[in-house]
């Protein structure tokens, strides 16, 4: 198999399914080889040799200058040459860009799979030569390989009525999950269920919530000017907090005195001043009118929302 970065990893989705293909082909007695890029391998930069054998999977790892751009082209290039001199009866190409080299071993005789794991060549992140690299590798499968596996429906008539190819789908699957109990979790660390929010990969380390025993709805993360927000909602049964609904508050709002209050308790009447926040808004409200002077009609800039911040951030502190 050719195509992948690494096998044993978590790189992407490729990496993933081409692990779970081979050591179950392995499983049933197949000889399977896969051609890892030495350039994506973590453990020959941490020192810890190459990995020779996995699950009953041969690696070989396909050595390749770490230049952008280049790399995969190489890899694949050099996967294919490797492969051939091995004489399997099959070779299996990953991805359109790595199928650009099926058509060597048709010429040799063969036999030559794709999988078509998604039309790269049409994600903006690819540039120009990019796109029209990964659309020759779409192409020259269609001419070149025996069979091309698509994931699902809408790729399998992109191909039929682009290039007349008949495909066989294939979705990816699931591993079947264990439920456990995070006995351990709570033992070592005192963590309990449905008290924190983990994020993939530790990108930001857990973060604790007072939901208790309420019931999650939903975890929203808003990105703003120097951070993000991260608002848990959650229900929460009503509860009667028997007050005296005889007691009575009388609360007038204005600018300069933002509250007047008044009660029948016979607590003293109190006004909180409001000119500080008066003129803070005032002063918000000049300095976002200059900004949006500079940018027209363009909406929002960096400025605008650190400034935004600003002023809701000193709110919320007063």
């Amino acid at each position: 198999m050719i195509g992948q970065k690494e096998v044993p990893s978590r790189f992407g989705g490729i990496e993933v399914a081409v692990e779970a293909l081979a050591v179950r082909m392995a499983a049933r007695g197949h000889q399977v080889t896969l051609y890892n890029c030495y350039r994506y391998n973590p453990r020959k930069r941490a020192g810890k040799g190459k990995l020779k054998f996995y699950k009953g999977v041969h690696i070989c790892e396909v050595p390749v200058p770490d230049i952008k751009g280049i790399s995969t082209v190489l890899a694949s290039l050099t996967a294919t040459v490797l492969a051939l001199k091995g004489q399997y009866d099959c070779i299996h190409y990953h991805a359109e860009g790595p199928a650009a080299m099926s058509f060597m071993p048709r010429i040799f005789g063969v036999r030559t799979v794709v999988t078509i794991h998604g039309l790269d060549w049409k994600r903006t992140k690819w540039g120009s030569f990019a796109s029209w690299y990964l659309k020759k590798g779409e192409k020259t499968a269609v001419s070149w390989a025996d069979e091309i596996i698509v994931l699902n429906q809408a790729a399998k008539e992109y191909f039929q009525e682009s290039y007349h190819r008949k495909t066989v789908m294939i979705p990816n699957g699931i591993e079947k999950t264990e439920k456990r109990k995070a006995n351990v979790i709570t033992q070592n660390w005192g963590l309990k269920k449905d008290g924190y929010i983990h994020f993939v990969k530790d990108i930001v380390k857990p973060i604790k919530t007072n939901i208790g025993n309420q019931k999650l709805c939903q975890v929203r993360i808003i990105p703003q000017a120097t951070c993000y927000v991260v608002e848990v909602i959650y229900e929460k049964e009503e509860s009667d907090l028997y007050l005296d609904k005889s007691n009575i508050l009388s609360i007038d709002l204005g600018l300069n005195n933002l509250c007047s209050c008044i009660s029948n308790v016979g607590v003293t009447p109190f006004i909180i001043n409001g000119k500080i926040i008066k003129s803070f808004n005032q002063w918000y409200n000049k300095k976002m009118a200059k900004l949006m002077g500079y940018i027209g009609d363009k909406g929002t800039s960096r400025r605008l929302r650190l400034l935004n911040n600003k002023r809701n951030f000193w709110i919320e502190d007063k």
